[in-house]
This record gives structure tokens, sequence and C-alpha cells, in this order.
């Protein structure tokens, strides 16, 4: 059998988004904490994952917002139409204001830079579960 080297698989969608996350993202780096954002071409196939170790507690939300623009500008410029989050960490899939807020900076930054963003999930230990669509996404809809 020979396949295609041009095909790359299934394109990520948010129907399976959570499946690919789980695989890209190991029980360690979700234990010690992580944001992984997945790099999707024009066609929705993985360019790359991208994870960096969640930054201490004390880091101002102010340094944040502007990592993140930093990061989703550099993600266009290396050819990225779309991305999808998730953000690790231990513990259950209960949503904390924490996971809350990095969704909100991850939202806000996505705006600012004109990226579209695939979703935002959450994945620990226990498994991986999507954040809910944020409110005014429900309204237009």
């Amino acid at each position: 059998m020979t396949t295609d080297p041009h095909r790359r698989g299934r394109p990520v969608t948010p129907d399976n988004a959570s499946e690919v996350i789980d695989l890209v993202l190991h029980p360690d780096e979700r234990m010690a904490g992580c944001l992984v954002f997945l790099l999707l071409d024009d066609n929705g196939h993985l360019l790359a994952p991208f994870l960096i170790e969640e930054p201490p507690p004390g880091i101002s939300r102010r340094a944040r917002e502007q990592g993140l623009r930093r990061l989703f500008d550099e993600f266009g410029s290396e050819g990225a139409a779309t991305v999808a989050f998730a953000r690790g960490r231990t513990g259950s899939l209960l949503l904390r204001d924490e996971d809350r807020e990095w969704h909100q900076l991850v939202l806000e930054a996505a705006h600012t830079t004109h990226t579209r963003l695939l979703g935002a999930w959450l994945a620990t230990d226990a498994g991986v579960r999507a954040f809910p669509v944020p409110l005014a996404e429900t309204l237009s809809a």
C-alpha cells in the first residue's frame, strides 16, 4: 500500500480537536501546567503543535496579554491560518477561575491579532473537554 506524501490525514475540527489534543499533550506536561496551541493550515491540517510551560502565577495579566499577542502574530507569520488552544493542568475537568482567565486572554489575543480560533479546550489527567462557546458567539449564531 502506498500513501500520498502530500496527504496529512484528517483536518482538525471542533469535533475531533479534543482527540488530537489528547494525543499531542503528554500527561507529564499536563501535570506540570502548560499552554498548547495547534497551528493549522487553511484546510485545518496540523502544521505543528506549540507548547509552552504555564507562566508562574506572579506574571501580570498585562504581561500575559502582550505575550499571547506576540505568539499569535508569530503563528500568523509561520503560516497558521487557524489556531486551537488548550490549557493543560492537573486535577478535575471542572473549569476553574484561572482556566476561564486563560480562555479569555486567548480569545482577546486572537481577536486583536485577527487570528481564527478553532476553539479552546482544557486537558487534565482526567481527560479533555471543550470550553463553553463564548456568549457573544452563541447569541450571533
